[in-house]
């Protein structure tokens, strides 16, 4: 995992593409936009059973675009509190 000084100095990212943000005893995570690539929209956003501890590199989500399909994974082992619920419907 690397820091980018570009941005905020608690941010890392993965060589999958994704990203922690950590904002003392919290962190956030999510996918590059860089990852999306070839994606027009997010048809489907679909959690695996997303809540309570992970460990690092297990898969969160899935998400498609027509034919397109890519997985989150937990960039570091640690316990979900929250999902953002943007995308669930």
């Amino acid at each position: 995992m690397k820091a980018n000084n570009s941005f905020a100095k608690d941010l890392y990212f993965t060589n999958d593409h994704e990203w922690i943000d950590f904002q003392g005893s919290v962190a956030y995570t999510g996918i590059c936009k860089f990852k999306l690539t070839g994606f027009k929209a997010i048809q489907e956003l679909a959690y695996t059973d997303a809540t309570g501890f992970k460990q690092k590199g297990e898969m969160l989500a899935t998400i498609r675009y027509n034919d397109y399909l890519i997985t989150a994974h937990m960039p570091v082992t640690g316990k979900i509190i929250q999902l953002n619920d943007h995308f669930i419907k």
